[in-house]
């Protein structure tokens, strides 16, 4: 499905457009909003962001890193290399 419906505000009777709008290519072609610039997908013209300008962006969520368990030794197993099983001739 489509998603022009949010480049678009409807208030009453009146529509705006949410979305600067390409020099290059006219009314009807918007620029794409990547961070620190806007850019045309249809010819390539680039608007660069001052930095003052820039929106800031939802930082991407982390899941918490698991610590790593120590493995302790058990009373059972002696320590050190498993006894190799040798098939027999």
């Amino acid at each position: 499905m489509s998603k022009r419906w949010s480049n678009y505000a409807v208030s009453g009777t009146t529509i705006t457009r949410n979305l600067k709008n390409c020099p290059k290519c006219g009314p009807g072609i918007f620029l794409a909003s990547h961070g620190n610039r806007n850019a045309c997908g249809k010819c390539g013209y680039t608007e660069f962001i001052a930095n003052a300008e820039l929106k800031p962006q939802k930082a991407a969520k982390q899941a918490p890193k698991k610590e790593a368990k120590k493995k302790e030794p058990t009373k059972d197993k002696p320590e050190g290399k498993p006894a190799s099983k040798e098939k027999p001739k």
